[in-house]
């Protein structure tokens, strides 16, 4: 599919300079573990020195840093971080077909580890972030780029040192990551997912103990070995509770068009059994929909303290990746574990290994609304859906640093739909398509442009072109207040914007913002938050809470006021007179 409304020859620079670079990132192996990101972010400092930019290399151990660059535009603006990482998971070479990390370019894609996951973002972000440049930096704000270590194994040399370490050279506004892109046609509807969240882990062992004893003798009851198999099986079996709060309904009703089973997938008690049949007539869309039911259990290993086949072991350890619905803690699975394990008749322990707690962002916001427009123009008839990753990003960390930041996973594909990139991650014969490349870096460069434009159109300032419609999978009631949730969301943005005199996002009167707590001090004690509704009429509503269900941290709410008449802007946020 070509890129709508883009020159066929800026099509043809940009994908020769992201593809070179593509394939001089792959040649690094960067296989986390060790990591040996240091290299790599030598590579991208040369590379951006030669385009007359200079950034930074921090970071600790001294072999596994991070390569951080800013570009301010000409006129006031939020900053908006693009994040990509440089580590990649471990190849066997014997697997592939290619060398994992050759670089090869053959039937018009790029081949080698990181091709999917992720180095294909560090290179298109780079080559937005150098055309930004080249072109006078007209763009309004700041954009940091951020080439960082240690994804996959993440502990603590990567994102997390530097937002805590060096939170002054990542903070902004927004921040666009990996996560989300992939597109389904569904009904010959292209369908995007906008991850604007993701769920927590809680991953733990359970260790099984049993009686030791030589193995000539059949031993009927304490054996580990067989208590260790039951309680698999019990965890594998085991269904937790139905929690619909970040499945968005029309995801559901997009992917299975029966509307009685729709129905019953979206009605907690009935859940289960609606998705047992669904995985009967399609396992496919049974397997996107099941992880935003809850609280999952997969175990993945299982490991004997005895390695001698003729002795029955004391212990048998089995270890088990738990995935929470964001904003949930340890404490859940915890209970849940009792519950999925109460028939087990075996002495066992618990012990966390790994737990991070899920959060998210706002949704809809001034980089969703950019996101959406941009997409309109180069993939016309697309739809994003906002959805919670099921897997970990290093957005994580920058939410829980930063609780006033919107941050969202989408690096969007426009040649090869999800059946086909999904099989691509962390999989031998990693690829990507030249076209899906290019279409990164493409939209990263514009998305920059229409970030500030849609942020002021949403806060009252002057409208410009009309929106595209939007055509979102709408979200769980109760979970995104749309304008009044702006409102609160950007009120640190819109003071540190209009902190000097003259400048910053103005209301349509002219008068520029100036916050006191909740209050536009421009013209009117509160704040008009205002957004029109299919059947044209405005609609207002009070600030909701976060997307999982908890008051987000130096959150206030919003004072709303729905206006006299209809407004004829789809959203707008300004002084009481003007809306």
């Amino acid at each position: 599919m070509e890129i709508t409304g883009v020159d066929a020859g800026v099509v043809t620079e940009v994908e020769r300079e992201v593809v070179d670079l593509l394939v001089d990132l792959i040649k690094v192996d960067t296989s986390n573990p060790p990591g040996n990101e240091t290299e790599t972010a030598r590579l991208m400092d040369a590379w951006f020195r030669a385009r007359g930019l200079e950034g930074q290399i921090v970071g600790e151990p001294e072999h596994r840093k991070n390569f951080i660059l800013r570009l301010d535009g000409t006129r006031p603006g939020p900053t908006l971080l693009l994040l990509a990482h440089m580590d990649v998971v471990p190849a066997e070479a014997e697997s592939w077909s290619e060398p994992p990390f050759g670089g090869v370019i053959k039937d018009d894609h790029v081949w080698g580890r990181g091709a999917g996951d992720i180095k294909n973002l560090v290179a298109a972000h780079a080559v937005a972030v150098s055309r930004l440049a080249a072109s006078g930096r007209d763009f309004a704000g700041s954009v940091i780029y951020a080439a960082t270590a240690d994804e996959e194994e993440g502990t603590d040399c990567g994102a997390l040192w530097l937002v805590q370490k060096r939170p002054d050279l990542v903070r902004s506004d927004y921040l666009v990551n990996e996560g989300g892109g992939e597109f389904q046609v569904v009904r010959g509807e292209r369908i995007y997912e906008l991850n604007t969240g993701e769920k927590g882990t809680a991953q733990f062992r359970l260790v099984v103990h049993g009686e030791a004893g030589h193995a000539s003798v059949p031993l009927r009851k304490g054996n580990a070995v067989v208590a260790a198999a039951q309680i698999v099986q019990a965890l594998h079996d085991y269904r937790a509770d139905v929690h619909m709060e970040t499945l968005p309904a029309d995801y559901v009703r997009l992917l299975v068009d029966d509307d009685e089973l729709c129905r019953r997938l979206l009605t907690a008690e009935t859940a289960r059994a609606a998705l047992a049949e669904l995985h009967e007539r399609d396992s496919k869309t049974a397997r996107l929909i099941e992880p935003h039911y809850g609280l999952t259990f997969s175990p993945t290993i299982v490991h004997s303290s005895s390695e001698a086949i003729n002795v029955f072991p004391e212990r048998v350890v089995v270890t088990v990746d738990c995935r929470t619905l964001a904003g949930r803690s340890e404490d859940e699975a915890r209970v849940e574990v009792d519950r999925a394990l109460a028939g087990i008749d075996a002495p066992w322990e618990l012990e966390f290994v790994g737990s991070v707690m899920g959060n998210a962002s706002a949704d809809p916001s001034p980089l969703s609304e950019a996101i959406d427009r941009v997409m309109e123009r180069f993939v016309p008839g697309a739809r994003t859906v906002p959805l919670h990753c099921v897997g970990f990003t290093d957005s994580n960390w920058f939410r829980a640093a930063f609780p006033d930041v919107v941050a969202y996973g989408f690096g969007p594909y426009i040649e090869e739909d999800s059946d086909i990139t999904s099989d691509q991650f962390h999989n031998h014969d990693e690829r990507i398509h030249v076209r899906d490349l290019t279409f990164q870096a493409v939209f990263a460069e514009e998305v920059v442009r229409a970030l500030w434009r849609c942020g002021q159109r949403l806060r009252g300032g002057p409208p410009g072109r009309p929106a595209p419609q939007r055509r979102r999978g709408s979200s769980p009631a109760g979970q995104y207040g749309r304008p009044a949730r702006i409102a609160a969301m950007h009120r640190a943005t819109i003071a540190a914007w209009t902190a000097t005199p003259g400048t910053g996002p103005h209301c349509p009167c002219g008068k520029p913002f100036q916050w006191l707590g909740n209050q536009c001090r421009a013209s009117s004690p509160r704040i008009a938050a205002t957004r029109t509704s299919k059947s044209g009429a405005p609609e207002s509503g009070p600030m909701a809470t976060s997307h999982h269900g908890m008051p987000r941290a130096n959150r206030q709410t919003s004072s709303v006021a729905s206006p006299a008449k209809k407004s004829t802007q789809p959203q707008r946020i300004g002084c009481l007179e003007t809306v």
